[in-house]
């Protein structure tokens, strides 16, 4: 992984990517971003596996990736005051999270 580069960097590049169409590399982005602990990116790939797009559907990763995005937002005074931990929650009890 580009040491240089910040979870947030990766998120972007993957956003630019998927607005382009080039789902696989925008996959490759938003996965460096999740493991560097970007929620954002976990809420973009668990659309991603949930609609097929550029991945194959796994509703079983959308789930983990929704639960981790929630978490993150639940720990953020803003997210969770927005809704946006919730909207997650909700989103991964919808395809079967306990």
């Amino acid at each position: 992984m580009d040491d240089s580069k910040t979870a947030r960097d990766f998120f972007w590049c993957g956003e630019e990517s998927f607005g382009e169409k080039n789902y696989l590399v925008a996959v490759e982005n938003f996965e460096k971003a999740a493991k560097l602990g970007d929620a954002d990116a976990m809420e973009k790939l668990a659309y991603m596996y949930t609609y097929n797009i550029g991945v194959d559907r796994d509703i079983a990763k959308a789930v983990h990736y929704l639960e981790k995005a929630a978490d993150i937002f639940y720990n953020d005074e803003l997210d969770f005051n927005s809704g946006r931990c919730i909207k997650a929650y909700v989103q991964a009890a919808y395809f079967g999270s306990k």
